[in-house]
């Protein structure tokens, strides 16, 4: 079945979608513009409806709103990225730990600074150290991208990090990628020993 219509010129997105329907390279449009409205008159037969001139203009129209977003969102994807793959923004919260560790024992009085680099943005809230090693160590030094984030230079005795503490939640600023949480800790105890520990924060992917 053919179909006529008369003022699909005047609808914006128009040629995007004869141009979806154009399958030569001559100049000779009639073929596409036939393709459309053929199409359009078979979504109104399929819907159970009569093939008017104004219901085809309206499907017309509709095509073309939905092929202008299409043709938008390929030029943007292209744009965005050569081959044609459009990056992923990142788009959730989750929660995943960071595990941190010394690089051997720290000697009894000694420290060692200890630098977490951020793969991902990701906000550290809480600390856990093990409860049988914590009382063995203080935190003297605790930065965000170089930004203290203690309020004195008094060592905070790391017995507080306990898995089963409470109320000892950080907070910390939001680390871009590639930004640094640096802690330097000191054996308080009086021999060698290794420290571990996790941070437990959210991370946006």
């Amino acid at each position: 079945m053919s179909y006529d219509l008369i003022g699909q010129e005047e609808i914006v997105g128009y040629d995007e979608i004869v141009g979806a329907y154009d399958d030569d390279d001559d100049d000779d449009d009639d073929d596409d513009v036939g393709a459309v409205i053929r199409r359009a008159g078979q979504k109104l037969a399929l819907a159970g409806r009569q093939p008017t001139q104004k219901r085809l203009l309206m499907q017309v129209a509709k095509d073309a709103r939905r092929q202008r977003v299409v043709h938008d969102d390929i030029q943007a994807m292209r744009r965005q990225n050569a081959v044609g793959v459009a990056s992923r923004r990142p788009s959730r919260w989750m929660e995943l730990p960071a595990g941190l560790a010394s690089v051997g024992t720290i000697a009894a009085g000694g420290n060692q600074t200890i630098v977490i680099t951020a793969p991902l943005l990701w906000k550290p809230d809480r600390l856990f150290i093990p409860s049988n090693l914590g009382g063995n160590f203080t935190l003297d030094v605790l930065q965000v991208a170089l930004q203290s984030w203690m309020l004195t230079a008094a060592p905070i005795n790391c017995g507080i990090f306990g898995q089963d503490a409470t109320n000892n939640e950080f907070r910390l600023d939001t680390l871009q990628i590639g930004q640094q949480l640096v802690m330097r800790f000191t054996n308080i105890s009086g021999a060698p020993l290794a420290l571990s520990g996790v941070w437990k924060g959210k991370v946006l992917t």
